[in-house]
């Protein structure tokens, strides 16, 4: 199976993952339905690990390396993942999808900070565009009346806080890929220490506010779909890395944008994504951006 065959059913699956999440955690806690998540994908990479994976490996592990790799889980899916479910309750699936279209816009701000790389013309003017992108979703105005989700920079800032914990999980995950030349056992070891981490969390937030577990009654498959969704296209995403360069895997994810958008209104309802011309035009602009840093 060719890596940009991947590439591309991988940046489907997260859109088609957006949407259903969306639909499936309306309703829900937030942190309950990012544990749920987390829960259900590291069951899934354990066993996708467990059949396609030589795990004596893990006997000569470096403990640097877990460290690595539980560091990026940590950014990426505790930290990423909770902000994820929270922009999708507060402007929903389809402005959070193109929110996380910036993430090599953080990327590169990274990039420049820890590692000095150079801006080039064409860089300049991509995050530029991807600036301009998200100002034009971000102040998209809609009728509060007819609609549960919020605009405005402020509800904005959870969707780029998750693109931020994206781009900057993968700085430690080159760091693990360093010492353990899998990334398959890599994030499944990250997303398994960070689950048991979220439990505990979870556990004592509930014990303080008295509070129970409540996944949705019957939406919980739902939210298993979405979570066996994410973990596969993930898993995707890696095999592809190791078959495709890097840069066409990048961009090609990009096409969870379209997908969040266009499945969003028919499979969460217009009322609560309130798809908008506006945001269709700041997704144009973030996309041409996100494929000029990724091929520069």
């Amino acid at each position: 199976m060719s890596g940009i065959f991947l590439s591309i059913i991988s940046g489907l699956g997260f859109g088609l993952f957006q949407a259903i999440n969306r639909r499936a955690a309306h309703g829900v806690n937030a942190y309950q339905a990012t544990f749920l998540l987390l829960f259900v994908s590291s069951v899934v990479l354990i066993i996708i690990s467990a059949v396609t994976e030589d795990l004596s490996v893990l006997q000569t592990l470096s403990p640097l390396a877990v460290f690595y790799f539980s560091l990026a889980a940590f950014i990426h899916f505790l930290v990423g993942w909770t902000l994820f479910s929270l922009s999708q309750k507060t402007v929903g699936a389809a402005r959070t999808g193109v929110l996380l279209g910036t993430v090599p816009l953080w990327g590169t701000f990274i990039g420049v900070v820890l590692f000095a790389e150079f801006l080039s013309a064409p860089t300049l003017f991509a995050i530029v565009l991807m600036i301009v992108g998200s100002y034009i979703v971000a102040s998209d105005k809609i009728d509060s009346a007819n609609s549960e989700i919020e605009t405005g920079w402020r509800a904005s800032l959870y969707g780029l806080g998750t693109a931020v914990c994206f781009a900057a999980s993968s700085i430690f995950i080159r760091y693990g890929l360093d010492l353990l030349s899998s990334p398959l056992l890599g994030v499944t070891i990250g997303m398994t220490i960070v689950t048991g981490i979220y439990a505990v969390f979870l556990g004592s937030q509930l014990l303080r506010n008295g509070d129970r577990l409540d996944f949705g009654g019957s939406k919980i498959w739902l939210q298993i779909v979405g979570g066996i969704l994410v973990a596969v296209a993930t898993w995707w995403r890696w095999i592809a890395l190791e078959l495709t360069p890097i840069a066409v895997v990048i961009a090609l994810s990009r096409l969870s944008i379209p997908t969040v958008l266009i499945l969003s209104p028919f499979i969460i309802g217009q009322k609560l994504e309130q798809v908008t011309v506006r945001v269709w035009i700041g997704a144009g602009v973030i996309l041409v951006g996100a494929m000029i840093l990724t091929f520069t």
